[in-house]
């Protein structure tokens, strides 16, 4: 009862040890944990950022409209209009990106086996802190144990050699011809 689950966690670490697939996967997640990490961008700040661009565009429009009754050259209400255009633009293309990359990052918690219920919940920079945490971790006891495997390899050349005499092993001579 106890040897089984011992063989089955050995054999289930071997396994995800040549698995080159799960090392790439945590290898993306560690360089998206420590780029996102190392930002300042605030996942949960995007949303009211978009809301008060689209707001003050709005109120641009509104203040171009009260400018435009008195006296304005039309040139520059054309130019005015048309650089207002471009940026309710932008911010409609910002908002269409955003309500999509966040619709796949909660697929994402999906497929990773989050209920649906905590998906909406989840903080994005919370959840790639974690997930850099873990892959840093995953990285760290990796090395470890290949040290260790190492070391015991080591160990094992070195008890091989033990005890033997100097005569039973061969000594190869080599000569060095200088050209002159």
């Amino acid at each position: 009862e106890v040897a089984e689950p011992l063989q089955d966690l050995k054999e289930g670490m071997d396994q995800l040890e040549r698995n080159k697939t799960l090392r790439y996967i945590l290898t993306t997640l560690l360089a998206i944990g420590n780029f996102l990490n190392g930002s300042n961008v605030d996942f949960d700040q995007l949303q009211d950022n978009l809301t008060q661009m689209e707001r003050r565009c709005k109120a641009s429009w509104d203040h171009l409209k009260v400018i435009a009754k008195h006296e304005m050259k039309p040139a520059l209400k054309q130019k005015l209009s048309d650089f207002l255009k471009d940026c309710a633009e932008r911010i409609i293309i910002l908002k269409i990106v955003h309500r999509r990359i966040i619709n796949r990052f909660h697929a994402f918690l999906l497929f990773l086996g989050h209920p649906i219920y905590a998906v909406r919940e989840v903080s994005i920079h919370r959840f790639s802190k974690i997930l850099s945490e873990f892959a840093l971790e995953y990285r760290t006891t990796r090395e470890r144990v290949l040290q260790q495997k190492q070391k015991r390899a080591n160990h094992r050349e070195r008890n091989k050699t033990r005890g033997k005499m100097i005569t039973d092993v061969r000594v190869v001579h080599f000569s060095i011809t200088v050209l002159v």
